[in-house]
């Protein structure tokens, strides 16, 4: 039943996401909202993680609320920065060990270039101590890499509705 599930929300996805653009790495994105389109309708996210077993795990996740539409992944810090400037996401979900600049050297860099882009931070490690220093960096949240399956459609959702 539920690889039928991942099938069905694969093909609702594959509707909505018209364009797709492989890198040729791994990654891929999609071209950015045109604003008053249907795609209004959808909190787009940027995944960004150098493991692709955990990019994959977190757009299953994604896949579950078809609220959430993932616009592009990026493997490393320097990709993420890039793709979120042309894709504009709502939400952009950084691990904190990218390659590179770190997750949080990244979302400060978004926070300045694309303020109204909210940013949860994705770690091993214990949410509750790098929560401080993330929101420093302008984070909204943390979900520890461990609990994604339990704590990440909840943890966006608490964000409210982004603008």
């Amino acid at each position: 039943m539920s690889a039928r599930l991942r099938q069905f929300a694969g093909s609702i996805r594959m509707r909505v996401r018209k364009n797709i653009e492989s890198a040729g790495d791994g990654t891929r994105s999609f071209p950015a909202r045109k604003l008053g389109t249907q795609d209004d309708d959808f909190m787009r996210i940027l995944v960004a993680d150098d493991n692709a077993a955990v990019r994959r795990g977190v757009l299953d996740i994604l896949a579950r609320d078809r609220n959430y539409e993932v616009c592009g992944e990026a493997k490393d810090g320097a990709d993420a920065i890039q793709k979120a400037k042309d894709l504009i996401p709502d939400l952009v979900l950084l691990d904190v060990s990218l390659p590179g600049l770190n997750g949080l050297e990244v979302a400060r860099h978004l926070c300045q270039e694309i303020p109204g882009t909210a940013i949860v931070i994705l770690s091993q490690h214990d949410p509750g101590v790098l929560l401080p220093r993330a929101r420093e960096m302008g984070a909204r949240a943390c979900v520890d890499k461990s609990r994604l399956g339990t704590d990440l459609l909840r943890t966006i959702a608490s964000l409210g509705k982004i603008s």
